[in-house]
């Protein structure tokens, strides 16, 4: 406490980082507001469980911690690029039937790419702060995969970014017409109505003669 507190008059930008030992001190920790107090005990308790219930998550950090630094300057120039200063918020999306049925639907006869995925459903031209950590396919772990990584069912991915963009991901994967626009940029009426319509409209027009109106019969 007293080598935090001299640091502090020394240095008022540092961030300073106590190690509680035990709970007796949580009074004064607390009343010297610290950036950060952790105990060891509960730090190894919280790890553990994150470990088991965030595989991908705990695997990206750990190919972190072994890689250079400046691997780990880029990512994080990266990240913080994407998403902004702010500490982003991880998300896990199972490309599957269950989690993802309208971009299975999709991939089953189209391409989409991880990029594809991470543009706003609203306007396909916008990148959403969402910033692509792991894809895991059929057991094996990549790590920041390329935007032009076509996707395929089964894979796994963590994303990290900002809340809101994460849960227009989310949805997006549910939506088949969210899917073909940021696939396509096309816009696609999502009543069921205006579906069929839309598809008898293509197939009259798809018949209409060169240069003339014609006339389709009902």
């Amino acid at each position: 406490m007293a080598m935090a507190a001299h640091a502090r008059i020394e240095n008022d930008n540092l961030f300073i980082a106590v190690r509680q030992n035990s709970a007796v001190n949580h009074a004064p920790l607390r009343a010297f507001d610290a950036d950060s107090v952790f105990v060891p005990t509960e730090l190894l308790a919280r790890e553990a469980v994150a470990r088991i219930t965030s595989p991908n998550y705990w695997s990206f950090i750990d190919h972190v911690l072994h890689e250079d630094d400046d691997w780990d300057a880029q990512v994080m120039d990266e990240i913080v690029a994407v998403v902004g200063d702010a500490t982003p918020v991880s998300t896990r999306v199972e490309v599957d039937q269950r989690s993802a049925p309208a971009a299975v639907r999709w991939m089953r006869t189209q391409e989409l790419t991880l990029g594809d995925l991470l543009r706003d459903p609203d306007d396909r031209t916008v990148r959403l702060a969402v910033y692509p950590a792991v894809l895991v396919r059929e057991g094996r772990r990549m790590f920041t995969p390329d935007l032009d990584k076509p996707l395929a069912e089964g894979d796994t991915l963590l994303l990290l970014g900002k809340e809101q963009d994460l849960a227009l991901v989310r949805s997006t994967v549910f939506h088949d017409a969210a899917v073909e626009y940021v696939a396509t940029g096309r816009e696609v009426a999502t009543a069921w109505v205006f579906r069929v319509w839309q598809k008898r409209v293509a197939r009259r027009a798809r018949k209409r003669p060169p240069g003339g109106r014609g006339s389709v019969a009902a």
